[in-house]
């Protein structure tokens, strides 16, 4: 009786291990998701022929403040010919947000240009900050970058 109540007590222990486990790789699997996903869409950013012409065509005051810069999808109507679609992400209609589906998840996506110092201003850099994250929940992924348009 004693040994079947110590093999119980190993065996349980032994499973709970296994649950353990399999949250950890899962969440694991969602910080990698998001992380290739953000660096992704940087990287699509920083190559869009429409986004760089803006930049470049543009006179604005892009400070890096909350509410100044470019933040797309929100302000992806004043960039003529480009739409988030391009960089590969789909639109729900619902709750009216662009996101990348995988793993059977939503990673929603968000990206915000701006340009704040002089410094920046004469070496024509815009930085890029790309934000990822699981439907509902916050960041999982950010990434900061630089736009050289010279």
């Amino acid at each position: 009786m004693a040994g079947l109540l110590l093999i119980s007590i190993i065996l349980i222990s032994f499973f709970s291990f296994f649950g353990q486990s399999l949250l950890f790789s899962s969440k694991a699997e969602d910080n990698y998701s998001s992380t290739n996903l953000v660096n992704g869409l940087v990287n699509e950013v920083e190559g869009n022929e429409a986004i760089i012409n803006y930049l470049e065509n543009t006179q604005l005051n892009l400070g890096c403040n909350n509410d100044s810069g470019i933040i797309l999808p929100q302000d992806e109507s004043s960039i003529p010919s480009f739409n988030m679609v391009q960089l590969g992400l789909l639109f729900d209609e619902e709750s009216e947000s662009y996101y990348y589906p995988l793993n059977n998840k939503r990673y929603v996506a968000e990206v915000k240009i701006c340009q704040q110092t002089e410094q920046e201003v004469d070496l024509s850099l815009f930085r890029i900050h790309g934000k990822i994250s699981e439907s509902g929940q916050a960041a999982s992924s950010e990434v900061y970058h630089y736009i050289n348009l010279k």
